[in-house]
């Protein structure tokens, strides 16, 4: 119900301990689409960045992958993150990014590691329909670069810190990435041990850096 997110999101979007807005990953359509605007437009007015997370009781869900249920949760863990592949596409394809700058999306359940084929598919995509849409003014991977966030997770991407710091070939892979416990589930993440083979810069954006300037934990919004 746009309309009534609309209003919960002015109704407290001053409130100190406001730093964010979240909808469920489960969507009877793309969040680009038209019906969705006013909520990203009411968010972005608000500095409020946008989480978007798993919810298996949202009371709009559909099967957990796109065609039909599967047996195991090996399954299920391994697809349904990539969920946001839908959102994020619409997201830049629609123009929602382009007319809302200001906007900050976060994908909190991972799903970061398929991250980088899947922009260069449609970064090589984009460039032959650009008569398509040609309200999207640039190269897909430069509005995910801006305005596109992914929480961390422990079972997601290579295990060599030395490797994992550039996976993400979008620039500073650690500036798209904001630490997450995911406690208290099983792939739980400790700080001490999700920062561990990290350098230093990446370290501190990561761990803690990208979540204030993302979050803006200034004096304004913090709670005693």
């Amino acid at each position: 119900e746009p309309a009534g997110a609309v209003e919960e999101i002015e109704r407290w979007s001053d409130h100190p301990g406001m730093v964010s807005i979240t909808v469920p990953m489960q969507s009877h359509q793309p969040y680009g689409q038209r019906a969705f605007f006013p909520v990203w437009e009411a968010a972005a007015r608000a500095g409020l960045p946008v989480l978007v997370k798993i919810d298996g009781g949202s009371g709009v869900d559909f099967w957990p992958t796109a065609v039909g249920h599967p047996h195991h949760y090996v399954e299920y863990k391994t697809v349904a993150p990539l969920a946001y592949a839908y959102h994020l596409i619409s997201f830049i394809a629609e123009g929602v990014f382009t007319r809302l700058p200001d906007l900050r999306v976060v994908f909190a359940d991972g799903g970061h590691d398929l991250l980088p084929p899947l922009v260069w598919r449609m970064d090589k995509n984009w460039r032959p329909t650009r008569r398509e849409t040609p309200w999207v003014e640039e190269l897909p991977s430069a509005y995910v670069r801006r305005q596109v966030r992914f929480c961390t997770s422990l079972l997601e991407g290579p295990s060599d810190p030395a490797v994992a710091e550039g996976w993400l070939e979008l620039g500073e892979g650690a500036d798209l990435l904001v630490y997450a416990s995911r406690y208290p589930f099983h792939d739980y993440q400790s700080p001490a041990a999700a920062s561990v083979g990290l350098p230093d810069a990446s370290r501190e954006r990561i761990m803690g850096g990208n979540a204030a300037a993302l979050f803006r934990r200034d004096a304004k919004r913090r709670v005693a």
